[in-house]
C-alpha cells in the first residue's frame, strides 16, 4: 500500500547561493526552489533515526524541492534560441508569473537511500504541474526526479548506513536503495 503526504510549498526563482556549489555555478545556471515552512527535516530525520538508528546531517538550505537547476544551455535548447538575453528575458517572464506562489507537493512516504543521502520522492503522478512550469521555458523532466532530501550521513557513519539500506532492501521493508 502506497502512503502519501501533500505539503504546501512557496516557489523561489533565483533563491540566495548560500551553498559554495551555487555560488560557483551562479553565472550559468538557472534555479528555482519550492521551500516548505516547518521542521520536515528534523521530523523525517527522526523516523530515520528511531527506525534506523541513522543519524543525519541536515541540509544547508531549509526544506526545499529543486525545481529547476538547470543550465543557460539546456534552456537555449529547449526554447530553440542562442541568445543569453533571451534566457534571461524568459526566465524573468517565468519569474514574475510564479515566484512566491504556493503549490503543493505530494510525496512518497517511502523513505529512499542512496546510502550518503536520504530523501523523500515526489510521487510520479503528483508532478505535472511541476512539469509544466519546467516546460513554460524550454525544459524537460529533470534528470534526477523530483525529490526533498531530508539528509546525509557523515562518512564516520556511512558504513552503517549501507548496511541499513542493504538490509531493508534484502528484507523489503520500505526504503529503497
Amino acid at each position: 500500500m502506497q502512503k502519501y503526504v501533500t505539503y504546501k510549498g512557496i516557489i523561489k526563482f533565483d533563491p540566495e547561493d548560500v551553498t559554495k556549489k551555487h555560488i560557483r555555478q551562479s553565472e550559468w545556471k538557472k534555479i528555482s526552489m519550492i521551500f516548505f515552512d516547518g521542521d520536515l527535516l528534523d521530523y523525517y530525520g527522526w523516523f530515520v533515526y528511531k527506525r534506523y538508528g541513522v543519524k543525519l546531517n541536515k541540509s544547508v538550505r531549509n526544506p526545499h524541492v529543486t525545481l529547476i537547476n538547470d543550465s543557460y544551455r539546456d534552456i537555449k535548447s529547449g526554447l530553440k534560441v542562442d541568445s543569453d538575453e533571451i534566457v534571461n528575458l524568459e526566465w524573468d517572464r517565468l519569474k514574475s508569473k510564479w515566484d512566491n506562489e504556493e503549490i503543493s507537493v505530494t510525496f512518497d512516504l517511502d523513505i529512499i537511500s542512496d546510502y550518503k543521502y536520504w530523501w523523500l520522492r515526489v510521487s510520479y503522478d503528483k508532478r505535472e504541474e511541476m512539469h509544466n512550469i519546467r516546460q513554460e521555458i524550454g525544459l524537460d523532466k529533470p534528470f534526477f526526479g523530483f525529490h526533498m532530501t531530508i539528509g546525509h550521513i557523515n562518512e564516520q557513519n556511512y558504513n552503517h548506513s549501507v548496511y541499513i539500506v542493504n538490509s531493508a532492501m534484502k528484507f523489503e521493508y520500505p526504503i529503497k536503495g
